[in-house]
């Protein structure tokens, strides 16, 4: 049976990655600290090992299929409209990034637990490690950078599957006051002195960084446990957009693709922000509800959750 907790987690993750994208200048240091790891550690929970070349189709299917489409589709509403304007959409630098990140991710980390199972651990650390040292001392051009983010990732897989495999989560429950404390000190440390941007491969203080996004996925955890036992339509709308988390990432910043999308805006002065806000939900959510009717792109988003 599917435990809903985890599709509320992934909910809680969306909604906080509309919030960061939308609010940068607000909330964004407090919630790029942990909003993409948070997908990443979920993701190694559930991981089980299977053969390589088994392993590599499954996440072909479910990540590569679906970041081919946005990108294509993208990339034909920006040459039909003939302008330019918001991500690079023909190279991994798309609003469907995380589609990419997570199946390298995954991909490497799998090939450690093959090869070296009894060290992936330190190793997922090591190689996650490399472009965040680099990224300090050298400016890495955005393009490698961007293709790297699936290297940093690996060390957040590799906490997923360890927390799983360790069963730290009833740890953590055994010992909830002390946890919540720590967590929200090492969360708010992380946010106020370090920098984290997993897109670009940036970790201003590294370690303290890689806490910190555990620190604060544990604390969206606890949240999401809170809201499991709400059987409120606030729980279920939660517990839908986990669900669909897959789909409803690779639309969520659909709106890039349309230039005149930027001068709308500008016409609005009253609260632009919050404008743009309820916007992009309502266009994510309208766009990944039809694509959910038509059978033909529900092949290409199968997989139903990231995971």
């Amino acid at each position: 049976m599917r435990d809903p907790l985890f599709d509320i987690l992934k909910g809680n993750g969306l909604i906080l990655v509309f919030i960061a994208h939308t609010f940068v200048k607000d909330v964004s240091p407090y919630i790029l600290t942990f909003h993409m790891p948070l997908f990443f550690i979920v993701s190694g929970y559930f991981y089980k090992q299977k053969p390589f070349i088994k392993q590599l189709k499954t996440d072909a299917r479910r990540l590569l299929f679906p970041f081919s489409f946005i990108t294509i589709v993208s990339y034909l509403f920006i040459t039909l409209q003939d302008v330019y304007v918001g991500h690079h959409v023909i190279h991994p630098d798309s609003p469907a990034w995380f589609l990419l990140a997570l199946f390298g991710a995954k991909t490497l980390y799998n090939i450690l637990n093959i090869i070296v199972p009894r060290y992936k651990f330190f190793l997922s650390f090591i190689l996650s490690s490399i472009p965040c040292l680099i990224s300090v001392w050298y400016d890495i051009p955005r393009n490698i950078a961007i293709t790297s983010s699936c290297i940093c990732a690996v060390i957040f897989v590799a906490i997923g599957d360890g927390i799983r495999r360790l069963n730290y989560l009833s740890y953590l429950d055994n010992h909830k006051y002390a946890s919540l404390l720590v967590a929200i000190i090492l969360w708010l440390y992380s946010s106020v002195f370090g920098g984290v941007d997993l897109h670009l491969c940036h970790f201003k203080l590294w370690v303290v960084d890689f806490i910190g996004a555990c620190a604060g996925t544990y604390l969206c955890y606890y949240i999401s446990r809170i809201i499991v036992i709400n059987t409120s339509k606030s729980a279920r709308l939660l517990s839908i957009l986990g669900y669909y988390s897959l789909i409803v990432y690779s639309f969520h910043a659909i709106e890039y693709v349309f230039p005149s999308w930027y001068q709308i805006c500008s016409v609005f002065k009253i609260c632009p922000l919050f404008f743009v806000f309820v916007v992009r939900v309502s266009l994510c959510c309208i766009v990944s509800w039809l694509a959910l009717k038509s059978s033909n792109l529900r092949k290409i988003f199968y997989s139903q959750s990231i995971s």
